[in-house]
């Protein structure tokens, strides 16, 4: 990520942007912090969800990537209230990001991968961001380590 202020950040209740940036989202984790859950990907994708909202984060959109296997792999969009969430476009013509998404990865008999993307980590220190979504986005690691520890 740019160490300057995004090109574009919004929030947004409309589907179709998330599920323009959920298009754009691929398997790569290079922007990505990754974790291993000891439970399997439907009781993994469970705990995130109800601990999320516990912390205040409800779900936004539940998504099957594309080109995802048919059960092994989801895309948990969690909003920063029950109607929104935040969008991120870190330069003209970057994929859009969804900084409060959670990728949950069936990996055979490496377990269930956690995948957080780092931009919300960066995206929460910049000014323009609201200060209750900069909480909640700094808040994301934390919730994900709970429910899968």
């Amino acid at each position: 990520m740019p160490s300057d202020q995004p090109w574009r950040f919004w929030i947004t209740g409309g589907l179709a942007a998330v599920m323009a940036a959920a298009a754009q989202a691929d398997a790569r984790t290079d922007n990505a912090r990754t974790r291993v859950s000891r439970y399997g990907p439907r009781e993994t994708l469970q705990r995130i969800e109800l601990l999320a909202r516990d912390h205040g984060l409800p779900l936004f959109a539940k998504l099957a990537p594309r080109g995802a296997a048919r059960d092994g792999e989801w895309l948990l969009v969690l909003g920063s209230d029950a109607e929104h969430t935040p969008v991120l476009q870190a330069a003209p013509g970057a994929p859009l990001e969804l900084p409060l998404t959670v990728r949950v990865a069936e990996r055979g008999e490496r377990g269930t991968e956690v995948h957080i993307l780092r931009s919300g980590e960066w995206l929460a220190e910049q000014d323009e961001v609201p200060p209750e979504v900069a909480a909640q986005l700094q808040a994301l690691p934390a919730v994900v380590d709970a429910a899968i520890g």
